[in-house]
């Protein structure tokens, strides 16, 4: 858990770096107009300045007019994190036992970024046929651009009373679908999609959570 704390804060230092003007895209105009301007008024003066400036105006326009830093957050492994982070805000019950899951890749230079969060919810005492309620996150596109969708699975080892309970669970507004085969049983519990559902917000990401907290109790009291 931790490690997403660190993540998320990460993420919130890089919204509040601020990069200075010349690091900036177009930041190379005034000073290679200032190099010309040099140039110009040094000729009558000194004739090897005004050149040398004239030559730096040419050789560093490529760097001046191109070579920029921009700050790259990875914007859909950003809204998952703000989904998860806001699920985790939900008051844990006692006996409840939350464990992340990261994915890494790589990226082009090889260096290895964070891809998909997902958050393992159990009971201390299982069933033995219990693994547990994975929150994980799909990104939707919205009326505006993309947004996150928050969604509960329940993993079982076959279709035994684990199973039976998640698929029986219901809450008004959201969405249980059960499926799996013999050797794997999932049930998925998720917002209904009508009427904008299929963006979470941070508040519905939490009232997730409380259902699933919900159900782990029916779980470990049956």
């Amino acid at each position: 858990l931790a490690e997403l704390d660190r993540i998320a804060d990460a993420f919130r230092s890089a919204r509040k770096i601020r990069i200075p003007f010349w690091y900036r895209s177009g930041s190379g105009l005034p000073g290679t107009i200032v190099l010309f301007l040099l140039a110009l008024i040094s000729s009558p003066v000194d004739g090897r300045f005004s050149l040398a400036c004239f030559d730096a105006a040419l050789l560093f326009w490529p760097s001046l007019h191109f070579l920029r830093v921009r700050i790259w957050v990875p914007k859909d492994f950003e809204m998952i994190m703000g989904a998860v982070q806001a699920a985790r805000s939900a008051p844990a019950p006692s006996g409840v036992v939350l464990t992340p899951y990261l994915r890494l890749d790589r990226d082009a230079e090889g260096l290895r970024i964070p891809e998909d969060a997902r958050l393992m919810v159990e009971p201390r005492r299982k069933r033995d046929d219990l693994v547990g309620v994975q929150l994980q996150a799909a990104i939707n596109n919205g009326a505006n651009g993309k947004v996150p969708y928050l969604y509960a699975v329940v993993l079982t080892r076959g279709k035994g009373p684990s199973w039976r309970i998640a698929a029986a669970f219901g809450k008004s507004g959201y969405t249980v679908e059960a499926g799996g085969d013999d050797e794997y049983g999932t049930v998925v519990i998720r917002q209904d999609t009508s009427g904008g559902g299929y963006y979470t917000s941070p508040e519905d990401c939490r009232a997730l959570m409380g259902i699933v907290f919900d159900l782990i109790e029916a779980l470990a009291g049956n």
